[in-house]
């Protein structure tokens, strides 16, 4: 319910497992840690959610899409994103 250093360290370390948990169960994940930022949106997700405290983080959960879990991802071409630009 407080909004201290060791409660920010806690929230990192519950939402570690809770992606982990996520991607074990073949379900896709995206931290929406933004909507935490500011006072306003906390208090909106606290009222929404009905919690008591202060809210760290949000997670949406879902069921992946796409490539199955073991297909390669493809991957961009070293030139394409490493590059000099100075001789």
């Amino acid at each position: 319910t407080t909004d201290t250093r060791l409660d920010w360290l806690r929230s990192g370390e519950a939402l570690s497992a809770v992606l982990l948990a996520c991607t074990a169960r073949g379900l896709a994940t995206c931290s929406v840690t933004h909507l935490t930022e500011s006072e306003s949106a906390r208090v909106f997700l606290r009222d929404t959610a009905r919690i008591e405290g202060a809210p760290q983080a949000m997670i949406r959960v879902g069921v992946r899409s796409g490539p199955v879990p073991d297909a390669a991802t493809p991957r961009r071409p070293i030139s394409e994103i490493l590059f000099r630009t100075h001789p």
